[in-house]
């Protein structure tokens, strides 16, 4: 049944018709009724609410069938407006309106994301329901195992392989994705959002005998962590640079199994902060806040060298005369050690809190994120209550210190 609190003003019957037909080539329908849910739930995403559309509807007067779909439309209030003041939501709409299309070309198929539909209201995105289509997201706090992960990295390699080939015909345009929330800009008006994380996670590994021999170095990094951060993500022209999906963690790619619940197809979602820069980045992020520290612990080089061949592989698909070496993509991951440790502080915590602990953004203020507020350390103090966070970063602390801090 649906919850009428949360259907907009705009969803009526005539407009689902009409994004109905368009799913069938322009095919006309006749709309019975239609139903609207919540798709995810608390903690899976900060910037929209997800709605599910089920529509039940009319063929030619004949059977009636059922299509499904997701509807975003961007929270309002606190914090969700300073971040669609970035502009997340125009980047969006520009991905899957004009960059999709393109990558689609290049490969010959969408093997990407969900089909988007032209949406009556402005800043809202409409798409096929891929869970209707088989696929379903992974549990955010398992994390993902080395086969789960070697599909998410099979898919992300024929975007980055797409936006290779997109570059060398349009380079502005792939050129026109600079970072939307890592830049001098952010870091003027929020200077304490960074310099603040690390000297708080300090405060919080003196609490746990496993992390606490690392709290005088995260200390340490306060004063310095802008400038490191933005340095490790400094574009080079010279690297092998492609379209970074930006946030690639476990909530934002769906899943298709076999039988035998073997992963065998993943779409991409959540396309808000695509940049361009090193594929690395997007490596980076996933590993750090999506794998399973075991895994990476084990089996990191096959994880690199399953990426580098789907790369190289989707490369030919798309007819791009150059490749990647791994020797060279593992270049790059080592100038990205300190935007390493910002994903363990900054998005692992959130990837492994429980529901009922996530925070809505929505319900946050611009000032939570001050020094003078406390906020930020109310924050990070909050995710070392957290046992299973703590545990999981203890691992990969341990080892990334065997390798050396940036």
């Amino acid at each position: 049944m649906s919850d009428k609190a949360l259907i907009p003003s705009w969803l009526t019957k005539d407009v689902l018709q009409e994004i109905t037909s368009a799913k069938l080539n322009g095919k006309p329908v006749q709309v019975t009724n239609f139903d609207v849910t919540s798709a995810i739930p608390k903690g899976n995403n900060y910037v929209c609410d997800i709605l599910r559309v089920k529509v039940d509807y009319d063929v030619d007067g004949g059977s009636q069938e059922t299509a499904s779909f997701i509807m975003k439309i961007p929270k309002t209030g606190g914090m969700s407006d300073m971040i669609v003041r970035m502009g997340v939501i125009e980047r969006e709409e520009i991905v899957y309106n004009v960059v999709i299309p393109k990558f689609v070309s290049a490969y010959g198929e969408n093997v990407f994301t969900a089909k988007c539909y032209d949406a009556p209201a402005p800043s809202v995105l409409i798409f096929d329901d891929l869970n209707s289509l088989g696929y379903k997201m992974a549990d955010r706090k398992g994390l993902l195992s080395f086969e789960q992960s070697s599909a998410a990295l099979k898919a992300l390699a024929k975007f980055h392989a797409a936006s290779v080939k997109c570059h060398q015909e349009e380079p502005d345009l792939i050129e026109s994705f600079t970072d939307i929330i890592i830049n001098e800009k952010f870091r003027e008006s929020n200077p304490e959002w960074i310099e603040m994380f690390f000297p708080c996670a300090a405060d919080g590994f003196l609490k746990w005998p496993e992390l606490e021999r690392f709290s005088e170095k995260f200390r340490g990094y306060g004063s310095t962590a802008w400038d490191l951060l933005l340095d490790s993500l400094k574009v080079d022209d010279a690297n092998f640079n492609v379209l970074n999906h930006g946030d690639f963690w476990v909530t934002n790619m769906l899943f298709k199994y076999d039988d035998n619940n073997a992963p065998i197809d993943v779409k991409l979602i959540d396309l808000q902060i695509c940049k361009y820069n090193t594929p690395a980045v997007d490596l980076t992020y996933f590993f750090n806040g999506s794998v399973r520290p075991e895994i990476l612990l084990t089996r990191y080089e096959d994880l690199l060298k399953v990426y580098v061949e789907e790369l190289n592989k989707s490369l030919v698909k798309c007819g791009v005369d150059k490749c990647l070496h791994i020797d060279e993509l593992k270049k790059y991951m080592d100038k990205l050690r300190f935007f390493s440790l910002y994903v363990m502080l900054c998005l692992l915590p959130i990837i492994l809190c429980q529901a009922e602990a996530a925070f809505e953004i929505s319900e946050m203020k611009e000032e939570d994120f001050k020094k003078e507020s406390g906020g930020i350390a109310g924050i990070v103090g909050a995710y070392f209550q957290n046992e299973c966070y703590v545990k999981n970063l203890a691992s990969r602390l341990t080892e990334f210190d065997k390798l050396g801090w940036p």
